[in-house]
């Protein structure tokens, strides 16, 4: 075993956490961070964009305390980092204090150590942070060595910017860790924290004899992942002290003459997280409309209603942080080729389908959010692959279902008759196209009307039978004499009469 080349005293400097001598207040202006809405909301990169946005709002304001009011199980590793990179960097500033009301686990665990101060609530839990990722199999899984790497050193900075004992939160990412304390002598004694699961992490009798270290307390055991009860971390040095509320929290650390900002959600970002937890309603109605968008072309109605959900959707994955300029331009260009297409170009060709494939790609890239982003932490992704292929397919289902009830209901609608082809009702007409049991090609060469436009399906009135129909060639008006010139299968095809 390769043995630290580091002298003794600075292990012990490096492995002791010095005692957090938070300010006590009073405050002038304090501002309260509220991330806990939904407990079970993940950190996640609309987190991590709100987070900014208020930060920079409060820095505008002046505040010199920023509580940050959370109760998490955590989230994506890159959120939670850069979340918690911002909040510390905020803590150079001015004061900050995480308020954990209930359970602050994982990412949320880094988000509070990243805070000067944690208050917690007498029934609050904090730690069990090793880095995991949902795998295609649904189950929970260690992520890659790399990934513990970053996220231990993480809150190896948070620990020792902030004075929390190092070792201990370090164990809560390092299941392989044993953490050991010594109380020192003094007036008043104090705790001195070491990594016991290896000989260079332990104090020889000397040390221990010149240092007055006794009474030898195991806090963190090998195998385990260190996750505290509010009265540990107290008795631990990672909570300062116990409140039943943030309301009162901020009643301890005010005078008379206190302002207090509370930031929550704005509406935008509510509207974003709702429309993200339904986008397979979204899918489901963008999808149908996409079908009567082929079925009935040239009303531009279902292609505005596709245009509508997906944009919907588009525009709160921006909110949310998830979409970039890459996925906006491909969006915008996607909408611009299929308005170009209903309005201009007859028909629904090369630039229809173009299209509908950037507003796909865009939508596709914006549901996946990056989890390799800062340090290239290699998360894999097929947890959110699965997660997105769930909802695709659900409103993909879901839309060919609504797709059959409104061909079937639809044109019994007296508002929207006129906007579905109608069933063939039975006519008279020419005997070798109504006999029973006619072949399909003895329509050929029968003649007609066009009845609506043709771009380039459409209904014609063809030997006294109402029918749908698909023009050869160019746009067809109504009222423009045709011939039936190919029947394959379904698919009648007529070409305007010189």
């Amino acid at each position: 075993m390769r043995r630290l080349l580091l002298p003794v005293p600075l292990l012990l400097l490096l492995a002791a956490g010095t005692e957090a001598k938070p300010d006590k207040g009073p405050f002038r202006k304090i501002a309260v961070i509220r991330l806990r809405e939904d407990p079970d909301e993940a950190i996640d990169p609309s987190v991590k964009q709100s987070v900014l946005r208020r930060i920079e709002q409060i820095r505008e304001w002046g505040a010199d305390c920023v509580i940050l009011d959370i109760e998490s199980y955590g989230g994506y590793v890159t959120s939670s980092i850069e979340t918690g990179d911002e909040l510390y960097a905020l803590g150079r500033e001015v004061h900050t204090i995480a308020y954990v009301g209930r359970k602050a686990v994982s990412g949320a665990a880094m988000l509070a150590i990243s805070c000067q101060e944690i208050v917690m609530h007498d029934v609050a839990r904090i730690g069990d942070s090793q880095a995991v990722y949902m795998g295609a199999d649904g189950e929970m899984k260690e992520a890659p060595e790399k990934s513990q790497t970053v996220v231990a050193g993480t809150f190896r900075t948070y620990a020792q910017g902030n004075g929390y004992p190092v070792p201990i939160v370090e164990a809560m990412v390092r299941k392989e860790m044993e953490v050991t304390r010594y109380r020192k002598r003094g007036d008043p004694p104090t705790w001195v924290y070491f990594r016991s699961d290896t000989p260079e992490g332990l104090p020889s009798k000397r040390d221990i004899e010149e240092q007055g270290l006794e009474d030898p307390e195991i806090v963190v055991r090998e195998g385990e992942l260190a996750y505290f009860t509010a009265q540990q971390a107290i008795d631990y040095g990672l909570c300062s002290r116990i409140e039943p509320s943030v309301e009162d929290l901020v009643k301890s650390i005010s005078d008379g003459k206190t302002q207090v900002l509370s930031l929550d959600w704005s509406w935008s970002e509510r509207t974003s997280r709702f429309l993200l937890d339904y986008k397979w309603l979204l899918f489901l109605v963008g999808l149908g409309a996409l079908y009567f968008a082929f079925k009935m072309p040239g009303t531009g109605i279902p292609e505005a209603l596709a245009i509508a959900c997906f944009g919907l959707f588009f525009g709160a994955s921006a909110i949310a942080g998830f979409a970039g300029p890459l996925e906006m331009v491909l969006f915008l260009v996607g909408v611009g080729l299929l308005v170009v297409e209903i309005f201009v170009l007859p028909g629904f060709g090369v630039a229809g389908f173009l299209g509908l494939a950037c507003v796909f790609v865009a939508i596709g890239l914006a549901a996946i959010p990056d989890v390799t982003g800062k340090d290239d932490i290699p998360v894999p992704k097929s947890g959110y692959l699965f997660e997105m292929a769930i909802h695709f397919l659900a409103g993909a289902l879901g839309s060919i279902a609504l797709a059959f009830l409104l061909a079937r209901y639809l044109p019994k609608v007296p508002l929207f008759r006129g906007l579905a082809l109608a069933p063939a009702a039975p006519q008279t007409g020419s005997a070798v196209a109504m006999a029973p049991g006619a072949p399909p090609h003895a329509l050929v060469g029968a003649t007609g009307v066009a009845e609506t436009q043709l771009r380039p399906a459409g209904r014609a009135r063809i030997d006294g039978r109402h029918l749908d129909v698909v023009a050869e060639g160019a746009f067809v008006q109504a009222g423009t004499p045709v011939k039936v010139v190919a029947v394959r299968g379904n698919v009648i095809t007529v070409r305007p009469e010189a």
